[in-house]
Protein backbone atom coordinates (compact mmCIF):
# COMPACT_ATOMS: atom_id res chain seq x y z
CA UNK A 1 0.00 0.00 0.00
CA UNK A 2 1.37 3.41 -0.98
CA UNK A 3 1.60 6.29 1.46
CA UNK A 4 -0.62 9.31 0.91
CA UNK A 5 1.31 12.07 -0.89
CA UNK A 6 2.10 15.37 0.81
CA UNK A 7 -0.64 17.96 0.30
CA UNK A 8 -0.72 21.69 0.99
CA UNK A 9 -3.95 23.72 0.94
CA UNK A 10 -4.20 27.49 1.35
CA UNK A 11 -7.51 28.37 3.01
CA UNK A 12 -9.28 31.67 2.53
CA UNK A 13 -12.71 33.16 3.16
CA UNK A 14 -15.56 31.91 0.98
CA UNK A 15 -18.30 34.49 0.46
CA UNK A 16 -20.87 31.77 -0.27
CA UNK A 17 -20.32 30.13 3.11
CA UNK A 18 -20.47 33.49 4.84
CA UNK A 19 -23.70 34.37 3.01
CA UNK A 20 -25.30 31.06 3.97
CA UNK A 21 -24.41 31.50 7.64
CA UNK A 22 -25.67 35.10 7.58
CA UNK A 23 -28.94 34.02 5.95
CA UNK A 24 -29.45 31.30 8.56
CA UNK A 25 -28.84 33.80 11.37
CA UNK A 26 -31.25 36.27 9.78
CA UNK A 27 -33.96 33.62 9.46
CA UNK A 28 -33.43 32.31 13.00
CA UNK A 29 -33.52 35.69 14.72
CA UNK A 30 -36.37 36.90 12.53
CA UNK A 31 -38.40 33.74 13.06
CA UNK A 32 -37.89 33.71 16.82
CA UNK A 33 -38.74 37.40 17.14
CA UNK A 34 -41.82 37.04 14.94
CA UNK A 35 -43.01 34.07 16.99
CA UNK A 36 -42.38 35.95 20.23
CA UNK A 37 -44.26 39.00 18.94
CA UNK A 38 -47.34 36.82 18.40
CA UNK A 39 -47.42 36.23 22.16
CA UNK A 40 -45.91 39.52 23.34
CA UNK A 41 -46.91 42.31 20.91
CA UNK A 42 -44.31 44.69 22.34
CA UNK A 43 -41.53 42.38 21.07
CA UNK A 44 -41.91 43.23 17.37
CA UNK A 45 -39.14 45.90 17.41
CA UNK A 46 -36.81 42.97 18.02
CA UNK A 47 -37.11 42.30 14.28
CA UNK A 48 -34.70 45.19 13.87
CA UNK A 49 -32.05 42.96 15.45
CA UNK A 50 -32.23 40.49 12.55
CA UNK A 51 -29.93 42.45 10.22
CA UNK A 52 -27.47 42.95 13.08
CA UNK A 53 -27.47 39.21 13.70
CA UNK A 54 -26.86 38.59 10.00
CA UNK A 55 -23.97 41.07 9.98
CA UNK A 56 -22.43 39.45 13.05
CA UNK A 57 -22.86 35.98 11.51
CA UNK A 58 -21.21 37.15 8.26
CA UNK A 59 -18.21 38.36 10.24
CA UNK A 60 -18.08 35.26 12.48
CA UNK A 61 -18.19 32.89 9.48
CA UNK A 62 -15.13 34.44 7.83
CA UNK A 63 -12.23 32.03 7.59
CA UNK A 64 -8.89 33.57 8.46
CA UNK A 65 -6.22 32.79 5.88
CA UNK A 66 -4.53 29.56 6.92
CA UNK A 67 -2.38 26.86 5.43
CA UNK A 68 -3.23 23.19 5.97
CA UNK A 69 -0.46 20.71 5.22
CA UNK A 70 -0.09 16.93 5.28
CA UNK A 71 3.55 15.83 5.46
CA UNK A 72 2.89 12.12 5.08
CA UNK A 73 2.55 11.56 8.83
CA UNK A 74 0.74 14.49 10.47
CA UNK A 75 -1.63 17.31 9.51
CA UNK A 76 -0.24 20.78 10.24
CA UNK A 77 -2.12 24.10 10.41
CA UNK A 78 -0.59 27.57 10.39
CA UNK A 79 -2.17 31.02 10.28
CA UNK A 80 -1.19 33.09 7.25
CA UNK A 81 0.40 35.53 7.29
CA UNK A 82 2.09 34.70 10.54
CA UNK A 83 5.22 36.41 11.72
CA UNK A 84 6.58 33.30 13.39
CA UNK A 85 4.93 30.77 11.04
CA UNK A 86 4.33 28.47 13.99
CA UNK A 87 2.67 25.32 12.73
CA UNK A 88 0.56 23.29 15.09
CA UNK A 89 -0.20 19.63 14.64
CA UNK A 90 -3.91 18.96 14.28
CA UNK A 91 -6.16 15.96 13.92
CA UNK A 92 -8.73 16.36 11.16
CA UNK A 93 -12.25 15.03 10.91
CA UNK A 94 -14.54 15.30 7.92
CA UNK A 95 -17.74 16.72 9.40
CA UNK A 96 -19.60 17.17 6.11
CA UNK A 97 -18.79 15.87 2.64
CA UNK A 98 -20.90 17.17 -0.25
CA UNK A 99 -18.37 16.00 -2.88
CA UNK A 100 -17.75 19.54 -4.17
CA UNK A 101 -17.57 21.00 -0.67
CA UNK A 102 -16.04 19.77 2.60
CA UNK A 103 -16.31 20.92 6.18
CA UNK A 104 -13.34 19.82 8.28
CA UNK A 105 -12.91 20.01 12.05
CA UNK A 106 -9.30 20.58 13.10
CA UNK A 107 -8.48 19.75 16.71
CA UNK A 108 -5.07 20.94 17.92
CA UNK A 109 -2.94 18.04 19.16
CA UNK A 110 -1.92 20.04 22.25
CA UNK A 111 -5.52 20.91 23.12
CA UNK A 112 -7.58 23.99 22.56
CA UNK A 113 -10.77 24.79 20.72
CA UNK A 114 -11.58 23.03 17.48
CA UNK A 115 -11.52 25.02 14.25
CA UNK A 116 -13.97 24.46 11.41
CA UNK A 117 -12.46 24.73 7.94
CA UNK A 118 -14.76 24.92 4.89
CA UNK A 119 -13.19 23.87 1.60
CA UNK A 120 -14.72 24.25 -1.86
CA UNK A 121 -13.57 22.40 -4.95
CA UNK A 122 -13.89 25.64 -6.95
CA UNK A 123 -11.08 27.19 -4.86
CA UNK A 124 -8.79 24.14 -5.05
CA UNK A 125 -9.40 22.60 -8.49
CA UNK A 126 -5.82 21.51 -9.14
CA UNK A 127 -5.43 19.56 -5.89
CA UNK A 128 -8.99 18.50 -5.01
CA UNK A 129 -8.44 14.85 -5.94
CA UNK A 130 -5.17 14.58 -4.01
CA UNK A 131 -6.70 16.34 -1.00
CA UNK A 132 -9.73 14.03 -0.88
CA UNK A 133 -7.57 10.94 -1.37
CA UNK A 134 -5.30 12.03 1.46
CA UNK A 135 -8.19 12.86 3.78
CA UNK A 136 -9.86 9.50 3.27
CA UNK A 137 -6.91 7.16 2.76
CA UNK A 138 -4.02 8.44 4.84
CA UNK A 139 -3.07 6.66 8.03
CA UNK A 140 -4.17 9.08 10.69
CA UNK A 141 -6.37 10.74 8.07
CA UNK A 142 -9.62 12.56 8.66
CA UNK A 143 -12.06 9.66 8.68
CA UNK A 144 -12.63 7.61 11.81
CA UNK A 145 -12.30 3.87 11.23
Amino acid sequence: MRAAPPVRVDLRADARVQALVALLALLCVGGLTLNLSLHVPAAWPGLLASPLAALWAWHAAAVRPRRLRWDGQVWWLVDEPAEAHVEQAVSLEVVMDLDHWLLLRARPALGGPALYLPLARSHHLELWGALRATLFAARGGAVAR
